[in-house]
């Protein structure tokens, strides 16, 4: 196994915590937990949003250098993750919606697919995923959640992002 990165935590005064790090090619990375993301939606779904928090991870600057897949990267995501769940306790829920703006959401979503069954700590975790297409765009969006296995309401979670995933997704390609 491959050590992670050392990273950064910058957390602001909204709630949003950001983790920062660089990869041995130069890049700067970012992997964000925004409790505000789904704010409109805790009264009606409140054990997935109470909780929740909307998980982003980008690339802030371009590698100095070309490399070939770095497993660090992916590592290092794992351990932030698991750092947050350790922080924020069982009932956290981690909500991701892959970015659709270039039209890359699918390979984003085999990439997380990936970094998740490949990482030793997935025993630990329940993770739900969704591809659905918005019809009046003909865009598939992917989109989930993931939360400790020991979540107390795990059960409640998984029903209430059944019935508002789609249209968490039709509001996020509306904007």
């Amino acid at each position: 196994m491959h050590n992670p990165y050392e990273y950064k935590l910058f957390d602001d005064e909204d709630g949003e915590l950001s983790y920062t790090f660089e990869s041995v090619n130069g890049a700067l990375y970012s992997v964000t937990f925004n409790i505000r993301e789904y704010n409109d939606y805790t009264e009606h779904y409140p054990h997935l949003f109470n909780f929740g928090h909307g998980l982003s991870f980008f690339k802030m600057t371009r590698p100095i250098q070309k490399s070939k897949l770095d497993e660090r990267i992916e590592h290092t995501i794992g351990k932030i993750i698991s750092d947050f769940f350790t922080a924020n306790g069982n009932g956290a829920v981690l909500l991701f919606h892959c970015d659709f703006s270039d039209k890359r959401q699918k390979c984003r979503d085999h990439l997380f697919t990936q970094w998740y069954s490949n990482s030793p700590e997935k025993n630990n975790y329940f993770r739900e995923r969704v591809g659905a297409t918005v019809f009046e765009t003909d865009v598939t969006h992917y989109m989930g959640f993931l939360t400790p296995i020991s979540n107390p309401n795990l059960a409640l979670v998984q029903l209430e992002f059944d019935a508002c995933y789609f249209n968490l997704i039709q509001d996020k390609a509306g904007k």
